[in-house]
């Protein structure tokens, strides 16, 4: 007889993607110990991650080469010191 983990699981992983992002992040919230903060971040930043991976697999996301990145991170700081 399955037990209430292995239910729980198999549903689970028959969520749309954005529905598990979710369930993920209420789950890591859920063990949260009093330190909203950190905890939360951490929490916020596993969707997000969930989240942008699933974009590069499904080849919606809009990928940016290093050099050019570097180059935008460089040309925001230079303003930012004006």
């Amino acid at each position: 007889m399955p037990s209430a983990l292995s239910d729980v699981r198999s549903k689970a992983l028959e969520l749309p993607p954005t529905d598990r992002e979710l369930l993920i992040h209420d789950l890591l919230v859920s063990l949260d110990d009093g330190e909203d903060t950190e905890s939360n971040v951490e929490a916020a930043w596993a969707v997000e991650i969930a989240r942008r991976s699933q974009e590069v697999h499904r080849g919606t996301a809009k990928l940016v080469d290093m050099d050019e990145a570097l180059n935008r991170v460089r040309r925001t700081a230079e303003e930012g010191e004006r």
